[in-house]
């Protein structure tokens, strides 16, 4: 998973992630891992000998679209704010940038 609990309940202003609705960590936590890792080509929860963290802008964009599907549950799988297309295109040529240089 790209976000802990703790991020999720960071970005969402929850003091404790148990005091979260069940459904961030079932539903939205996954959804937003699947989106990104559709977006970009890469899973950017998968931590391994090379990456030893989870790459800080993937948890920033994962952290805005968990507060934008929260607060407006019909957006869900969508994103439409040019801001954050933006990030996710960053987030993608990084990935190209990585995988050009393995």
């Amino acid at each position: 998973m790209i976000l802990t609990e703790m991020n999720a309940a960071n970005a969402l202003n929850y003091i404790d992630p148990a005091d979260m609705p069940e459904k961030v960590v079932t539903i939205y936590l996954p959804a937003i891992d699947n989106y990104l890792t559709n977006a970009t080509g890469k899973d950017w929860g998968i931590l391994t000998d090379t990456y030893t963290a989870i790459d800080p802008l993937a948890v920033m964009i994962a952290s805005v679209i968990l507060v934008t599907w929260f607060e407006d549950p019909s957006q869900m799988g969508k994103v439409s704010n040019n801001g954050l297309l933006a990030m996710i295109g960053q987030l993608h040529s990084k990935y190209m940038v990585e995988s050009a240089t393995l």
